[in-house]
């Protein structure tokens, strides 16, 4: 989060908070509860919910990864996009 403000995408910002891994992680439901005794090879791809939750992470990721922090606070008012801007990181969010 050392980037000047113009250049730190939002999808930047979730990655410092939540880490690199996946939103979804599948846990394989279809493999629990009614035809779970289907052959292994019915399970063999990824599955309709899988499938539809990676698409729709893929638009969120570049959705949030053309947007900047700047592009956020823009439309604030001045003095909170400097108030923001001059508080020490140690006082924005708690440890």
């Amino acid at each position: 989060m050392a980037r000047p403000l113009e250049r730190s995408t939002l999808v930047g910002v979730v990655a410092v908070i939540e880490g690199p891994a996946d939103a979804f992680r599948c846990t394989g439901i279809r493999r629990q509860g009614a035809g779970a005794e289907a052959s292994g090879r019915e399970f063999g791809g990824p599955g309709g919910i899988s499938a539809v939750m990676r698409q729709g992470e893929s638009a969120w990721r570049r959705e949030l990864g053309a947007r900047t922090i700047v592009d956020v606070i823009a439309p604030t008012s001045v003095p909170t996009a400097d108030r923001t801007r001059r508080r020490p990181a140690s006082e924005r969010m708690p440890a």
